[in-house]
Formats: structure tokens, C-alpha cells, sequence
């Protein structure tokens, strides 16, 4: 395995950690806002067993409605915050391969060598064409 697919995997390995943790944060808010919401109707049908006027269930429905209301914005927000999270996240994951790889401590001497042979290369032809 090149270095390259090694830090490919783990780059892959890293996204994945974020998705799943984005998966756990939409799970919590969703749970949360799940018994925030249980605890406000239950309120409601408490308070609409007793007798009571008119006035009192318009009251009732409107506090409801008004919490169901600012409930969802918060629960939008939420999920787009986590949203927005997850994608710094993938992106500070995969800006990882975009970094150069240290430099092989070999690459120096390979190049030297590589050049030597060219100009050996070189320096024959050369000597050969201007013999002719």
C-alpha cells in the first residue's frame, strides 16, 4: 500500500467520523426537541380536562401553537448549524490530501543519480554526433 491510499483511507476513515458524529448530533436535537415538545402538549391536554371558557382554549391552542412555531425554528437552526458543522468538518478532512507529502529522504540521491545518467546519456550522444 502506497502512502497516497494509506492517507487516502484514512482521510476517508476522518469524513466518516464526522458524518457519524453529525448523525448523533441530529439525533440529540431531535430527541430533545421531541420531549420539549411531549412536555408542552401534555401541558395543554392537562389544562384542556378542566372545564373552562372560551377565552381560556383560544389561550391554550394559541400558547401551543406559539410554542410548536418557535420550536421548529429552533429545531431548523439547530439542524442547519449541525449541518454547516458537518461540512467544515468533511472539508478540513479532506483538505489533508491536498498537503504534499513529506519528502522521501531517498529523493535527492535518486534525482542525482537519475541525472548523472542523463548526462552520461547525453554527453555520448553528444560526442558521438560531433565524431561523425
Amino acid at each position: 500500500m502506497t502512502d497516497l491510499q494509506r492517507r487516502q483511507m484514512a482521510i476517508t476513515t476522518e469524513n466518516a467520523c464526522a458524518v457519524f458524529r453529525n448523525i448523533e448530533a441530529t439525533r440529540s436535537v431531535q430527541q430533545q426537541t421531541a420531549q420539549k415538545s411531549l412536555s408542552q402538549h401534555e401541558l395543554a391536554a392537562q389544562q384542556l380536562q378542566k372545564p373552562c371558557e372560551p377565552g381560556e382554549l383560544l389561550a391554550i391552542q394559541s400558547n401551543l401553537l406559539q410554542s410548536m412555531v418557535q420550536g421548529a425554528m429552533q429545531y431548523w437552526q439547530q439542524l442547519g448549524a449541525i449541518a454547516l458543522k458537518s461540512q467544515v468538518d468533511l472539508m478540513e478532512g479532506s483538505k489533508h490530501i491536498l498537503t504534499p507529502v513529506a519528502e522521501d529522504p531517498l529523493k535527492p540521491i535518486l534525482q542525482a543519480w537519475q541525472n548523472s545518467l542523463a548526462h552520461t546519456f547525453n554527453g555520448d550522444e553528444q560526442r558521438a554526433s560531433t565524431t561523425h
